[in-house]
């Protein structure tokens, strides 16, 4: 087998800007590649083009550079997704992205997102056979990432039985009654790209830098933010969490206003020694109010980094709730222990899910207008309305195929560009190139799930480079 260790040599820490002059490395059982072999790759890689494809895999179709998602190479209808919540598609739409329903067997429907299959929930069949008027339902837990602001889910028709929402009875029995449960929210506004963080979740996004008033001369900066539920608020304790990323390695304060009540939380990312960067801390209190102000009042750092930063991220919370629905939809969330909880307000032609495992949902029977019982663990719920179904964008796909004749050059780029591309990729043929160029959106759907993603294209070329000729 072959290592390959991938580093850039500029990087950034708490001095600043720097460069890498000098790598030691300890290896054993290896050959390395002598001072002449490495000039060799250096000044002519295309004319070894047997070492850099042994430096890629050790076979004709190198591992880890195929195509990822097998679905790209089929016919496939292609689901964008740009709210979270439970989407709804109907038979109309399928037929219109190309499935024949005459002849579609509805038990071989598949559904995915990146390699994992999600269960759906298929509605209106007619002797078994989907028609115009049937639906399909999935349920999308939540939508976008570092480089998507929104989710793309496939659906196949297989070889086997598809994954399906199962149920259960959630009828009324004889346990305590309660008229509460718990809302979990989270306010995201995301503004600001770093690039050398990733925070708590990983993207890179943040809501803002806050700015701290130990300088006087600069002015404190509050951030309001939104923690408006879908039910009723009532009386109990609700716990905000905050997450926060920073690089200063030292005491920090933060002050967070709530309706009437003012609290400051202290924190220290080296207490114990080891820095953690991303940080979330839980503030709790029984003072109800929709929003709430947070403020960064001071950062006392041990040893002061050249860029000292400390960013918000995210805030999530939980608030005790009323079952009261007002006739709209909502999520919200069980206690511990079997209950029997009361509602009203129900929408007209509600339907009632345990989305506690987001991807395989669970139709919860039984209930009638004014309770259900549950438990007794604690589960997550939706109420959906005809009128709170969210509608993604449904799309025919094609098969794509990767196995080209070879290009000396590849363009990759947008469908409305190849046009204005043409004269140039015929000025590369005149002057004896072989030329190709590469829609992006196929590289997407082959290696990243039609999702917007870098390291996509990068072993696209990989995979080209290692099995396309000339390449």
């Amino acid at each position: 087998p072959v290592a390959i260790w991938a580093f850039s040599p500029l990087y950034r820490d708490e001095q600043g800007v720097q460069l890498v002059t000098n790598i030691s490395a300890q290896l054993q059982g290896v050959t390395l590649l002598d001072d002449a072999a490495l000039r060799r790759l250096a000044v002519a890689p295309v004319a070894n083009t047997k070492v850099n494809k042994a430096l890629n895999a050790s076979s004709a179709a190198p591992l880890g550079l195929e195509p990822t998602n097998p679905d790209a190479a089929r016919q496939a209808i292609k689901f964008t997704v740009t709210t979270a919540g439970m989407q709804s598609v109907s038979g109309r739409q399928l037929a219109e992205a190309g499935f024949d329903l005459a002849t579609l067997d509805p038990t071989l429907l598949q559904l995915k997102l990146l390699d994992k299959e999600v269960a759906i929930e298929l509605d209106g069949l007619s002797n078994g056979r989907m028609t115009a008027t049937s639906s399909l339902r999935f349920f999308a837990p939540t939508v976008g990432n570092r480089w998507n602001q929104t989710t793309v889910y496939w659906l196949t028709q297989g070889a086997t039985a598809g994954l399906r929402m199962g149920s259960r009875s959630v009828a009324p029995g004889s346990a305590t009654t309660r008229t509460t449960a718990l809302e979990r929210g989270q306010w995201r506004d995301p503004k600001l790209y770093e690039s050398r963080f990733g925070g708590n979740d990983l993207d890179h996004w943040f809501h803002a830098k806050l700015i701290s008033s130990q300088n006087n001369t600069i002015p404190v900066e509050s951030t309001s933010v939104d923690a408006t539920t879908q039910l009723p608020r009532v009386d109990g304790t609700a716990t905000y969490t905050l997450a926060l990323t920073s690089n200063i390695r030292g005491q920090h304060t933060l002050r967070v206003q709530i309706g009437n009540q003012s609290a400051d939380i202290s924190w220290n990312p080296l207490a114990d020694g080891v820095f953690v960067q991303d940080w979330q801390y839980p503030y709790t209190t029984t003072v109800q109010s929709t929003s709430l102000a947070i403020t960064l009042l001071d950062a006392v750092a041990t040893t002061m980094p050249s860029d000292p930063i400390t960013l918000l991220d995210q805030v999530a919370w939980e608030q005790p709730v009323q079952l009261a629905f007002q006739q709209n939809g909502a999520t919200f969330t069980g206690l511990p222990g079997t209950w029997r909880y009361t509602w009203r307000d129900l929408p007209t032609g509600y339907r009632f899910y345990d989305v506690t495992n987001p991807a395989q949902p669970t139709l919860l029977t039984g209930a009638t207008a004014t309770a259900f019982q549950d438990g007794p663990s604690v589960h997550d719920y939706l109420i959906t309305a005809p009128a709170t179904l969210n509608q993604p964008t449904v799309a025919r796909h094609d098969p794509v195929k990767f196995n080209g004749g070879g290009a000396d050059a590849i363009y990759i780029t947008y469908p409305s560009f190849t046009d204005a591309l043409a004269p140039l990729l015929q000025l590369r043929r005149d002057q004896g190139y072989q030329v190709t160029s590469v829609d992006v959106q196929t590289i997407y759907d082959g290696w990243s799930y039609g999702q917007v993603a870098p390291e996509a294209i990068r072993t696209f070329l990989r995979y080209a480079y290692a099995n396309w000729s000339p390449t």
